[in-house]
């Protein structure tokens, strides 16, 4: 997804997808929440995961997110409609993603996911590419349980 940011984000986004270490707090939110979009986004696009979402059933579209390590005011689509984030306490037996786990590292995140009415969990490393700017799936594992 090509975003149009303003030149003092695209130098925030610069300075953190070169960080060293986690994704220190001191960073604008704003920022923050761009650089995780990408990677969120990316990992919803994969297809070892889009092959479990099945927006042919009922209920599935639009796809439905816990706000379980989401920052606030995070704007995604999936399915060419907006994801809806819920509660984490309130998505009970809904089907929903959840995150588990990310890690932003310098240029490289990981992030892990669950699924539950699939019975999927999923662990995903995305890298930025300092040559075009993009994030990118480099490995995709899911599994049922």
């Amino acid at each position: 997804m090509m975003r149009s940011w303003s030149p003092v984000l695209v130098g925030m986004v610069a300075l953190l997808t070169n960080w060293p270490g986690p994704m220190p707090r001191s960073i604008p939110e704003r920022a923050r929440r761009a650089v995780l979009e990408e990677i969120v986004t990316q990992v919803l696009n994969d297809p070892t995961l889009e092959a479990y979402l099945h927006p042919e059933v009922a209920g599935r579209v639009p796809l439905v997110m816990s706000d379980h390590l989401l920052l606030r005011g995070f704007t995604l689509t999936k399915f060419g409609a907006p994801v809806v984030v819920i509660r984490d306490a309130e998505a009970g037996r809904r089907p929903h993603i959840r995150l588990e786990a990310l890690d932003l590292r310098g240029n490289r995140a990981t992030v892990e996911l669950t699924y539950e009415i699939e019975g999927l969990h999923g662990r995903f490393v995305v890298d930025h590419d300092k040559k075009d700017g993009n994030w990118r799936v480099l490995e995709a594992h899911v599994w049922e349980q």
